[in-house]
């Protein structure tokens, strides 16, 4: 993921500089001393691989340090529920995070039905895991259903081509042959499909999906702190995480 980072950002920015690298060990607990690796390459982006339990441990270290007032920090996936939640007013403003699901988006019936029925359940939110969940019971069971059997040949020949409408908005099963089966992708059924969201804040941490185009262009909404800031970062540092750093102005 970091390297893959690393070279599309290049490709924006060829001379983007990778000021430190810090690769904390599997199951860390004490971020410390790659906290004070990071900051002391003065990184305009902090760019985070770093995943689940461990994130949440890095931030609430992170904070007390002034960590994300001196360096902008974007974590893949670490929008999700439960990684937000967990931190809660912890959470930094400000952070550049993506979520695998998000409860209000799209705001259609398949979707909302999900979310009423869970929470109905649970009285929670649905994470991104249950959504995943829930979107390959739905296709198991339909091409079950098509195939009119629970034979394994007959399910996979059945899944190609299904298409669905789920609670990430339509999908169709690109047919990935059975060795590949387990690790399937689903893709839109309805390439460049928008919607409009509504703009929702968990705790701290801000997500408009509306602003996508102005993260793409490196800008923020109007007025926010990245919107009067302009082109890719220059200076970069990668946490399992890296640091970057600019020539120019820092723009995420």
């Amino acid at each position: 993921m970091t390297e893959d980072f690393v070279a599309h950002l290049k490709k924006l920015k060829p001379d983007v500089q990778v000021v430190a690298e810090v690769w904390p060990k599997l199951g860390e607990r004490d971020f410390t001393p790659h906290i004070n690796a990071l900051l002391q390459a003065k990184p305009e982006m902090v760019f985070s691989a770093i995943w689940g339990g461990d994130h949440i441990a890095f931030v609430k270290q992170a904070k007390p340090y002034g960590f994300f007032a001196k360096t902008q920090y974007l974590a893949i996936g670490q929008g999700d529920l439960d990684v937000v939640v967990p931190l809660g007013a912890e959470a930094p403003e400000g952070m550049w995070v993506s979520s695998n699901y998000t409860f209000y988006y799209p705001d259609a019936p398949a979707n909302r039905d999900f979310v009423a029925k869970y929470k109905a359940r649970t009285g929670d939110l649905p994470p991104s895991g249950a959504a995943f969940g829930y979107t390959a019971t739905q296709f198991l069971a339909a091409a079950i259903r098509k195939a009119k059997s629970t034979e394994t040949e007959k399910v996979v020949e059945a899944l190609e081509g299904l298409t669905m409408e789920t609670v990430h908005g339509p999908l169709d099963h690109p047919g990935l042959r059975p060795s590949i089966q387990q690790g399937t992708v689903l893709r839109p059924a309805q390439e460049g499909a928008r919607a409009s969201v509504p703009d929702h804040r968990r705790p701290a941490v801000r997500r408009r999906r509306e602003d996508d185009a102005h993260a793409r262009r490196g800008q923020g909404p109007p007025g926010s702190e990245v919107s009067r800031r302009r082109g890719p970062p220059e200076r970069c540092s990668i946490s399992a995480a890296s640091a970057i750093r600019p020539s120019s102005p820092f723009s995420a």
